[in-house]
C-alpha cells in the first residue's frame, strides 16, 4: 500500500483556511474524501478536477463565485462550464438562474458568453443573454455561439430555423478552415458526438454513426456526382425529417459548395437520424447521448454500482474523438470495479490533449496509482507525463523518485519537475526545488513556484 505524505485531518485544516494552501488541500481532498472539500480552487484546472469528483463543496463555491467581483466571476463562469460538462448542471434552477444573470456584464468579456451557455442549459436564455453572448463573442469562445443562436431562434421562431441555420453556417464553415474542429465543438455542445472519420468515405461515415448510436439509420438511395457531392446530399437526406437546432446547422452546412470535409457530418447526420428513445443512462452509455448537458446530468445521477461495468465498456469509445462518459466515472474511482481505473487510464493516455475531461480524469486516477506514477517516472520516454501526474500523487513512493531524478535539461521538462516538487509539499522536496531554481536563475518560471512551494510549507 502506498504511504501518503499528508492525512486527511492535516488537509482539512489547510482547506479551512485561505489562499495557495486551501487550495491545494481542497484539490487532494477532492482526490481522495470529496465530501470534505470545502471550497472552490481558483485555478481553473484545479477547479476542473474537485467538480469531475463530484465534491459538493466545489460547485457551492462555483454559485458563491457567480456573486463575487469581476475577477470571481470570471473564474466562476469557466468552472461553470466544467460543471455542466461533467453532468453536474444543477437541479434547481432558481438560484443559479439568477446568479448568472447578476454576473452578466454586457461589456464584451468572456465570461458572459459562458454565462449565457450555462443559462441555456438550464433552460433561461432571452434575448438580453444572448445579445450579451454575441457583443463578447471571443475567439476562444466562438464555438459556443452557434448554439446559442439557434437555440433562441428554435424557441422564438422555430419556422426560420434552417434560415437562421444557413445564416450561422457560412461563417461557421469559414472558421472551419481557419480553425479544423470548430464544427465538431459546436456540434457538440448541441448535443451531437465527435465522431472520427479517418477515411473519407460515405458508407463508412454512415456505419460509425450508426455504431455510436447503436442502431441504424435509414436507408437512402445512392445518388450521381463527385464523392463529395453525394456526401453532402446524403447529410441533407439524412436529416431531411430531424428537427433541432443541430440538424438544421448541419443541412445548412452540407449545402456549402466549397463547405467543410463532409464526411464527419455524414456520421453525425446518420447518428442523429439513427439514434433511438432511451432513458438518459443507456443513452449516455450505450447511444452516444453524453454531449447533451441536461441528458449528461440525469445519466450522472442515475449512476449505480451495478452499472459500472456499462461504464468501463462505454469508456473504450470506439469512433469517437471525446467520450463523454469519462464524465460518470468521478464519484466512482474508490469503487471496487475490476477495469475502471485501467480503463480511465487508457483513455486518458489515448485522447490526451483531445477531451479536457479525460484529461482530467486521468490526473484523479493517478493520484489513486502512484506506482504507475513511479514507472512513468523511470523511463525516460514518459517522464513528462509522470511529472505531470506526480503533482496529484503526494505519497513517499512518488516523492523518492523524484527526488532520484536528475534535473530535466529541457525548460518545459525542468519546469513539470519544478511542479512536481512543489506539490508533493514536503521539505525535502522543496530543498530540492530551491537548488533547481538556484541552478537556473535565468528561468523565471521556477520563481513563482518556489514562492507556492514556499507558501504550502507556511511561509
Amino acid at each position: 500500500m502506498p504511504t501518503e505524505l499528508h492525512d486527511i485531518e492535516a488537509l482539512e485544516a489547510l482547506a479551512e483556511g485561505g489562499g495557495v494552501p486551501a487550495d491545494w488541500a481542497n484539490v487532494r481532498l477532492a482526490l481522495r474524501a470529496p465530501d470534505r472539500v470545502r471550497g472552490l480552487p481558483t485555478e481553473a484546472w484545479d477547479a476542473a478536477l474537485c467538480l469531475y469528483t463530484g465534491a459538493r463543496g466545489a460547485t457551492d463555491g462555483v454559485l458563491a463565485g457567480l456573486g463575487g467581483g469581476r475577477k470571481d466571476v470570471a473564474a466562476a463562469a469557466e468552472s461553470a462550464e466544467a460543471m455542466v460538462a461533467f453532468g453536474l448542471l444543477p437541479e434547481e434552477a432558481c438560484p443559479w438562474v439568477d446568479a448568472a444573470r447578476g454576473a452578466l456584464r454586457g461589456d464584451g468579456r468572456d465570461a458572459d458568453v459562458l454565462l449565457a451557455s450555462l443559462l441555456a442549459d438550464l433552460g433561461a436564455l432571452d434575448q438580453e443573454i444572448l445579445g450579451a453572448a454575441v457583443r463578447a463573442g471571443s475567439d476562444g469562445l466562438w464555438f459556443l455561439l452557434p448554439r446559442l443562436v439557434l437555440g433562441f431562434a428554435e424557441a422564438q421562431e422555430p419556422a426560420r430555423l434552417d434560415e437562421v441555420a444557413a445564416e450561422v453556417a457560412a461563417p461557421l464553415a469559414a472558421e472551419e478552415l481557419r480553425r479544423p474542429g470548430i464544427i465538431g465543438l459546436s456540434l457538440a455542445r448541441m448535443g451531437v458526438p465527435v465522431i472520427a472519420c479517418e477515411v473519407p468515405d460515405a458508407d463508412l461515415a454512415v456505419a460509425a454513426g450508426e455504431r455510436v448510436a447503436g442502431n441504424r439509420a435509414p436507408s437512402i438511395p445512392a445518388t450521381r456526382g463527385s464523392a463529395r457531392r453525394r456526401a453532402r446530399r446524403l447529410v441533407t437526406d439524412l436529416l431531411r425529417d430531424v428537427t433541432g437546432p443541430a440538424a438544421a446547422l448541419m443541412r445548412a452546412l452540407a449545402r456549402i459548395e466549397e463547405g467543410p470535409d463532409p464526411y464527419e457530418l455524414v456520421a453525425a447526420a446518420a447518428w442523429l437520424a439513427a439514434r433511438p428513445p432511451a432513458d438518459p443512462l443507456h443513452a449516455v452509455l450505450r447511444h452516444g447521448g453524453g454531449e447533451d448537458a441536461r441528458l449528461l446530468a440525469r445519466a450522472r445521477s442515475a449512476m449505480t454500482s451495478e452499472r459500472l461495468p456499462e461504464l468501463v465498456l462505454a469508456l473504450e469509445g470506439y469512433d469517437l474523438r471525446q467520450v463523454p462518459a469519462v464524465a460518470l466515472t468521478g464519484p466512482w474511482l474508490g469503487a471496487d470495479q475490476e477495469g475502471l481505473l485501467d480503463a480511465v487510464t487508457a483513455l486518458a493516455f489515448e485522447s490526451r490533449g483531445a477531451d479536457r475531461r479525460a484529461d482530467v480524469a486521468g490526473c484523479a486516477v493517478m493520484a489513486r496509482r502512484p506506482d504507475l506514477v513511479v514507472e512513468l517516472l523511470a523511463d525516460r520516454a514518459s517522464r513528462d507525463s509522470g511529472l505531470m501526474y506526480a503533482r496529484y500523487a503526494s505519497t513517499e513512493e512518488v516523492l523518492g523518485a523524484l527526488l532520484e531524478q536528475l534535473v530535466p535539461a529541457e525548460p518545459a521538462s525542468r519546469r513539470l519537475y519544478a511542479w512536481a516538487l512543489c506539490d508533493q509539499a514536503d521539505r525535502a522536496a522543496f530543498d530540492r526545488l530551491e537548488a533547481v531554481a538556484a541552478s537556473f536563475p535565468g528561468d523565471e518560471a521556477l520563481g513563482p513556484i518556489v514562492a507556492r512551494g514556499r507558501a504550502l510549507l507556511g511561509g
